[in-house]
């Protein structure tokens, strides 16, 4: 009896180290996935940003706990924000192989910091990484778009942008994030033009998606540029390793040439 209790607890014991060594190779996945997210973001243009801005504050709150939990334990004073301190302590810590110089944290968190305000909210930290983290779907994409074409023309406007921005409109931001997308030249952003912006390709759009049954659907992957019903596409979070390496220099040399507002 006392031997097969010993082996009870043994496999129990096997079984606890299993489940806990699977939790830190997921945890670290999604740390070094989380900081090559965060890289990427701060590069990006301002409609894009302000896009992916669009779907954090949409975003089903409820289904995000592991993103959540990893913004608390940043947030070390439990104020529900994430300071610069804050950040790099967590960035150094997360990041260990690779030293992140200050320098380098700072371009980081400016760039996440959106409404310049001297701090990360939880909706502009998730902004920042919801693409890494496979949690873009074409439902919220489309749901983005439809929040973006208030009066639901079938286009993104400058108007739209300037209703968006309130108080902070600026004409000559809006023209610019008009043109980031305009691929057609003719002052607007249809849901063509607006996909391209998120995917650049078809490839590179399957790649965000993550895991999706996109593969079962060749007409989909064909018609990418295309509205797709709601709920019609399943999307799962990928276990794929991220091939996705932090570029200090190449940060730095988009702050020389201008491309990165901090």
């Amino acid at each position: 009896v006392e031997n097969r209790c010993d082996s009870k607890g043994s496999l129990s014991s096997r079984k606890s180290y299993r489940k806990s060594l699977s939790s830190v190779r997921k945890r670290t996945k999604m740390d070094s996935n989380l900081l090559a997210g965060m890289t990427k973001f701060i590069l990006y243009g301002e409609l894009k940003k302000t896009i992916l801005m669009t779907m954090a504050y949409a975003m089903d709150k409820s289904s995000l706990k592991e993103i959540r939990e990893i913004f608390e334990t940043m947030d070390s004073q439990g104020d529900g924000i994430i300071s610069l301190p804050e950040l790099k302590e967590a960035l150094q810590g997360m990041h260990s192989e690779k030293h992140l110089d200050d320098g380098t944290i700072e371009k980081l968190f400016h760039g996440i910091d959106q409404d310049n305000n001297g701090h990360i909210a939880y909706n502009e930290f998730l902004a920042a990484v919801v693409e890494s983290q496979g949690l873009i779907t074409m439902e919220n994409l489309a749901d983005a778009f439809d929040r973006l074409d208030s009066d639901k023309k079938g286009y993104i406007s400058k108007d739209d942008l300037k209703d968006l921005l309130g108080e902070d409109y600026d004409e000559q931001l809006v023209n610019r994030m008009i043109e980031e997308a305009d691929f057609k030249r003719n002052g607007q952003v249809d849901y063509d033009e607006f996909l391209r912006l998120m995917f650049e390709d078809p490839t590179a759009g399957l790649q965000t998606l993550g895991n999706s049954s996109l593969h079962e659907e060749p007409k989909m992957v064909e018609q990418l540029g295309y509205r797709t019903p709601t709920g019609g596409i399943s999307i799962e979070n990928s276990d794929a390793e991220s091939d996705d390496e932090i570029d200090q220099d190449g940060i730095d040399e988009k702050m020389k040439s201008g491309i990165l507002h901090s």
